[in-house]
């Protein structure tokens, strides 16, 4: 669950979330609970205490990651002299691993890798292109 959040956190524009993700309440998996007049709907209160020292800190402190960093804060889509893509394996299907650089024009470069194999991936700073 922390990988979507950073996924959220590190998106450009606003990132929309719900009461409850702060502390991962899943709502059992149900999607679209607003018509249930149930428990499932209610702010666990118990449960945020509880992960406070884990999910709610995590949350916590991407957002304040998110508002340190201007390139989180752009109001245009990214033009190529503000994203650098480092893997570009973009026609491999069996592909799960993505790594880019956002520059900010200030030198506040942040380095970004999401891994979804299920074994270790090396990357390094440096573009290479695959075709």
């Amino acid at each position: 669950m922390k990988n979507f959040h950073l996924a959220l956190m590190i998106s450009q524009g606003t990132p929309m979330m719900l009461m409850g993700d702060e502390y991962g309440h899943t709502r059992r998996g149900n999607n679209n609970s607003y018509g249930h007049d149930t428990a499932i709907n209610n702010f666990q209160w118990g449960q945020l205490e509880a992960k406070k020292n884990d999910h709610f800190r995590f949350f916590s402190k991407m957002i304040k990651f998110r508002q340190s960093h201007s390139v989180f804060k752009k109001e245009n889509f990214l033009d190529k002299n503000e994203i650098t893509w480092l893997e570009d394996n973009w026609y491999n299907e069996e592909s799960r691993f993505l790594a880019f650089t956002l520059h900010d024009g200030n030198g506040g470069d942040i380095y970004l890798a999401f891994n979804a194999h299920h074994f270790f991936c090396q990357s390094s700073n440096t573009f290479t292109t695959t075709k």
